[in-house]
């Protein structure tokens, strides 16, 4: 038996901090050991489950950092555990970012966590792993620095290549001794090297050659006229970035630069995560897609059809993914019944409750058009009533975490709010009030299926290479590959009413089936966008994964922006050469 604790502060004030590494590399160690954290004790929550053929306990201290000791204490004796048999993971201010090392014993150095657990243990002969976070910048206090959260893109990677390094020489420890382990995390730091340098080259040590010069001239064309007042632009190849560019303002009115941190509400790509939701849990046989949507949430039972015909047939999950439940479809009866809940009471339980008493606008699978808010909150739901957790709490244990999305949330903190880019009208550059809010007609935020969450363009683009990657990433897997293609395959009859000829639905997101003039992406690629300037997509043909986020009120797939730099990235692809 090991017990394996991983140092933080509880609550989410201090999540994804540099003083919670600990925390982050054993929630990176339970996914992908499939545990889930479903104990409380010691003082700690706890995962339980098996490294190769060694039971183990994954801990994590409730306690505040400087009491950390008195959960490892409690740990020690109820698993009843020699000194080699636990392991510590940790902080350290004296590693580099992104390093990793391994000790089986030694002093506390400058960590008062570790101070805490060596002095009431009385002994500091267990093995510990180290995760680098660097010593505090000048004239930053080290209380701050270890406190903070990674302040770019770039500091986030490193963090999180650090994480999966930590996990690889726990289990390494557990399976083949102290030995193997140091000599591994040492291999891993011989091996590091900054994302920025691991982008640039190939799997086979040769450069990329792409040129994207004409989706930054389309980006500075659409900001110089105004059309948007900034946009940032990401492309990645085989899993790696080759190009990014980031124009115009943030925020107009304080000057705010955008940035590669910049913050974006995410509108409508927010449903390709309820989609991967929505898989994880059919994986897991707690739903089937072709489920009616009543067997999880009686009350929606009585529906019928627009003039109170009888449904043909139920809705089912799958109808909700693919946007032909005909629930908000065409009227928007379902967001007023919605609006008709006090403040207090707004939330998705209540607010797919009131869903019930609205007609569907029409046949379940009759045609298909596009329900803006109402199927995909439908399917959170379901989520809620089958996991038996929030919403937001299960796509954040599930799919942020694991892909190291730190900045995408539904209640953005402070520092991520101080980084928001702004929603402007078209060419005059009015700022929409939407205020503190995810999404505009909310009346305070909530765990909403289709639209509020806010994140970057870095931690979209990890999502999206999930995707890309066959539904893993960096060793976190979060769906198996024949989910994605089950996810990424056109669902829909292609003469069904309310499709086009060069587009169609999967599950959760656009599928093209055509190349043309009006859809300058080849057959094949997937993806969605969002009403204030988010869209992304994949290609599978070119492995390119691509985030594009505009502050703007111009809308996503269907905006000229989103266009004209699709054309200019699929030219660049098809061009791009690689050069000994």
């Amino acid at each position: 038996m090991f017990v394996i604790v991983g140092l933080g502060n509880p609550g989410d004030k201090y999540a994804h901090t540099h003083h919670n590494a600990g925390f982050d590399v054993v929630t990176l160690l339970a996914h992908r050991l499939g545990l889930s954290f479903n104990k409380l004790k010691c003082k700690a929550r706890i995962a339980e489950g098996r490294i190769g053929d060694e039971r183990v306990a994954l801990a994590q201290p409730q306690t505040f950092m400087n009491l950390s000791g008195e959960s490892v204490v409690e740990l020690a004796n109820w698993y009843k555990v020699d000194m080699e048999h636990l392991v510590v993971v940790y902080d350290d201010i004296d590693l580099d970012p992104g390093r990793v090392r391994f000790r089986a014993k030694g002093s506390a150095g400058t960590h008062n966590g570790m101070r805490s657990i060596i002095y009431l243990l009385g002994r500091d002969d267990f093995p510990r792993v180290r995760v680098g976070v660097g010593r505090a910048p000048q004239g930053w206090d080290l209380v701050d620095w270890v406190l903070t959260g990674y302040r770019t893109p770039g500091e986030r990677q490193i963090a999180y290549d650090s994480f999966l390094d930590a996990c690889d020489v726990v289990c390494e420890y557990v399976e083949k001794g102290a030995e193997a382990a140091n000599r591994l995390a040492n291999e891993k730091c011989k091996k590091f090297d900054p994302p920025e340098k691991a982008a640039r080259e190939n799997k086979g040590g040769k450069r990329a050659k792409y040129d994207f010069s004409g989706a930054a001239k389309a980006i500075a064309a659409r900001v110089e006229s105004k059309y948007v007042s900034g946009a940032a632009l990401a492309v990645a190849v085989d899993g790696r970035m080759v190009y990014q560019s980031v124009q115009g303002l943030a925020d107009v009115e304080s000057g705010r630069k955008m940035t590669r941190d910049t913050t974006f509400r995410l509108a409508s790509m927010t449903k390709p995560i309820t989609g991967v939701a929505t898989m994880i849990l059919k994986e897991r046989g707690l739903i089937g897609l072709d489920d009616p949507v009543d067997r999880y949430l009686p009350e929606l039972g009585q529906w019928r059809a627009a003039g109170g015909e009888p449904l043909a047939r139920p809705v089912t999950i799958r109808d909700c993914l693919t946007h032909t439940s005909g629930l908000g479809q065409e009227t928007p009866l379902c967001d007023e019944a919605a609006d008709r809940l006090p403040e207090d009471m707004y939330n998705l339980e209540n607010i797919v409750r009131m869903y019930a008493s609205v007609p569907l606008d029409f046949q379940p699978g009759a045609k298909t058009g596009y329900s803006a808010i109402a199927a995909m909150n439908v399917l959170a739901r379901i989520c809620e009533t089958v996991t038996g957790m929030r919403y937001a709490s299960f796509i954040s244990t599930e799919i942020f975490n694991p892909l190291g999305m730190g900045d995408t949330t539904y209640e953005p903190n402070a520092h991520q709010w101080n980084r928001i880019a702004e929603v402007y009208e078209p060419y005059t550059l009015e700022k929409r009030p939407i205020g503190r809010m995810g999404f505009e007609g909310f009346k305070r935020p909530y765990d909403c299926g289709s639209a509020g969450l806010v994140g970057t363009l870095t931690d979209y683009l990890r999502f999206a290479l999930m995707l890309s990657g066959g539904g893993a990433l960096n060793g976190a897997r979060i769906l198996s590959e024949e989910s994605v293609k089950e996810m990424t395959a056109p669902q829909l009859k292609q003469d069904l009413p309310g499709l086009g000829e060069a587009e169609n639905w999967g599950l959760s997101m656009r599928v093209t089936v055509k190349q043309t003039d009006a859809q300058p992406l080849p057959a094949g690629c997937f993806g969605w966008s969002g009403a204030y300037g988010t869209h992304f997509w994949i290609d599978p043909g070119h492995n390119a994964a691509v985030v594009l986020m505009a502050a703007g009120n111009v809308g996503g797939s269907a905006s000229p922006l989103s266009r004209e730099v699709e054309k200019a990235v699929t030219e660049a692809l098809e061009k791009g050469k690689e050069e000994p």
